[in-house]
């Protein structure tokens, strides 16, 4: 398989109050949100690095990673997982 491009653009967001989630939805949001990104990286990463050209991985967090979020904590924090998962 020959990857040049990975863009990691997933994301699901439930507007609302932590106290007010539901469970599962908090699990959704942290399933999609930080292990689809962290996956996928890791499973293709080694293949791009093999390649004779050059490999590009664009990861696309989101703006709420800057400043608390009342009505978006979780997401706001699986975003910044993003983030900082892949500026390291």
């Amino acid at each position: 398989m020959d990857i040049a491009i990975l863009i990691n653009n997933a994301g699901v967001n439930d507007r609302n109050y932590f106290r007010n989630e539901k469970i599962e939805e908090i699990m959704e949001m942290s399933i999609v949100n930080t292990y689809s990104y962290a996956f996928l990286a890791h499973r293709l990463l080694p293949l791009m690095k093999k390649r004779s050209k050059r490999s590009l991985l664009l990861t696309i967090a989101s703006i709420i990673t800057t400043s608390p979020a009342a009505f978006d904590g979780i997401y706001a924090s699986t975003k910044a997982f993003e983030q900082y998962q892949f500026e390291s």
